[in-house]
């Protein structure tokens, strides 16, 4: 889902499929991921009863 989204913003932006491949493999998703990886728990949790 989210690579479909990122691949639908840089086709907005008028990128070829060489650049959309790059930006997508070279910058954005590696950068997820690594946010991912150094990220930690919460420390607060609130939940939302209706």
């Amino acid at each position: 889902m989210l690579e479909e989204r990122l691949r639908q913003r840089w086709i907005h932006y008028g990128l070829d499929e060489a650049g959309i491949e790059w930006k997508l493999y070279g910058n954005d998703l590696p950068n997820g991921k690594r946010i991912i990886d150094g990220s930690r728990p919460a420390d607060i949790s609130l939940e939302i009863f209706e």
